[in-house]
């Protein structure tokens, strides 16, 4: 009986591994303005994505720059929006939304 119930656990996590995905957040607006960068990224509900917010924070820096302020920084949480419906009310695609704000103005 052990072996069945390791078995069925072990079989459960693999469903699970399965269904994790490997995500790269990416730039996606912002305003000069204000000093705001978003980086954002999108996947299926039924999965769980590993994201990898370092390319996007490299490039959060660099628009921060080009736009004359100094590096930024992450705000505090992150904006979650459904994407695609099903009929049942269900999200079956979910973007999720990270704003960094440009730290200070740089000096001319």
């Amino acid at each position: 009986m052990k072996k069945v119930i390791l078995m069925l656990g072990a079989l459960g996590m693999a469903a699970l591994a399965a269904c994790q995905t490997s995500q790269t957040a990416q730039l996606t607006g912002g305003s000069q303005a204000e000093g705001v960068v978003e980086l954002s990224y999108e996947y299926p509900a039924r999965d769980n994505p590993s994201v990898n917010f370092q390319p996007g924070r490299a490039a959060a820096r660099e628009r921060c720059k080009a736009w004359g302020y100094l590096p930024a920084e992450l705000f505090i949480g992150f904006k979650s929006q459904c994407l695609e419906q099903n009929p049942n009310d269900l999200c079956l695609r979910w973007r999720v939304t990270a704003s960094y704000q440009c730290t200070r103005a740089s000096k001319p």
